[in-house]
């Protein structure tokens, strides 16, 4: 969905000249793919291993 959304929402937004928009834009993509990523991966042990559901 983000490889049809990102060009051309940043093609309407650089199209008007809201630079800052884009940047904000592109930030919240990017956390909002960190936090998804963050709650679909397996926990951590304190030691750093993986943790294996058994």
């Amino acid at each position: 969905m983000t490889d049809i959304v990102s060009p051309v929402l940043a093609g309407i937004i650089l199209g008007f000249g809201f630079y800052g928009a884009w940047i904000g834009a592109v930030i919240a993509l990017a956390l909002t793919g960190a936090v998804v990523a963050a709650t679909r991966l397996p926990p951590r042990r304190v030691d750093g291993q993986r943790v294996h559901p058994t």
